[in-house]
């Protein structure tokens, strides 16, 4: 299927129905992506103030790293060119120290019985495969945390959770996770440490109309 050269980028869905005088009818919804150009990552950390908020003692606050996007888009993009058929697709990510790791899997939900996820919707799921308690939060970079209340997902290690989002409420994901402040034998305090944040401009090429399951893996 090639769309005309005036279509807007953005993705459809398009159905196609059979019928057969013997054999009956039979529809089914197939996606079809119009590609703009991707936009470029940044690295502005969007929502700074509810992203950074750790202070510790008087040293530097951890920060959270910035994960850029677009060449991430492109590949899947690429693959999917060159794989029609190819419904879920898997990317890796880590912080430039390689302190956190997260598998992270793209797919499209099966719209029977649901109706199918749309363009400017996604869900997230966030599984901890790794030691500590980790959390997710939305962020709203037009209205940081005044346009809308933040979702929000916590998992010990073993556990997963999953909420939905919509691009009217969302344009990226903040990453933390607890760190150990007080140790002698055993730890005996804890902090919520942010570790990373997804650029704003890729964000909805990435996760738009899909389940996007971030498992995290590797924790030190």
């Amino acid at each position: 299927m090639t769309a005309d050269t005036s279509a807007a980028p953005g993705q459809y869905a398009v159905k196609i129905s059979a019928s057969h005088p013997a054999m009956g009818s039979s529809e089914q919804t197939i996606f079809v992506n119009v590609l703009g150009p991707t936009p470029a990552d940044d690295t502005v950390t969007p929502c700074s103030s509810q992203v950074n908020n750790v202070v510790v003692g008087n040293g530097t606050p951890p920060v959270a790293q910035v994960l850029p996007l677009m060449g991430v888009v492109d590949s899947v993009f690429g693959v999917k060119a060159t794989n029609p058929g190819k419904i879920s697709f898997q990317v890796g990510a880590q912080t430039t120290d390689s302190r956190n790791g997260w598998a992270i899997a793209l797919e499209r939900e099966d719209p029977i019985p649901q109706a199918p996820l749309k363009i400017n919707q996604a869900i997230i799921a966030l599984t901890n495969d790794s030691p500590g308690d980790k959390d997710l939060w939305t962020v709203n970079g037009a209205g940081c945390g005044t346009a809308s209340v933040p979702q929000h997902i916590h998992v010990a290690q073993g556990q997963s959770a999953r909420i939905t989002i919509s691009k009217s409420s969302v344009t990226s994901l903040i990453l933390r996770r607890d760190v150990c402040t007080s140790w002698f034998i055993i730890c005996w305090g804890t902090m919520s440490e942010p570790v990373a944040v997804f650029t704003q401009p890729g964000f909805w090429s990435f996760v738009g109309g899909r389940v996007v399951t971030l498992r995290w893996f590797h924790s030190t």
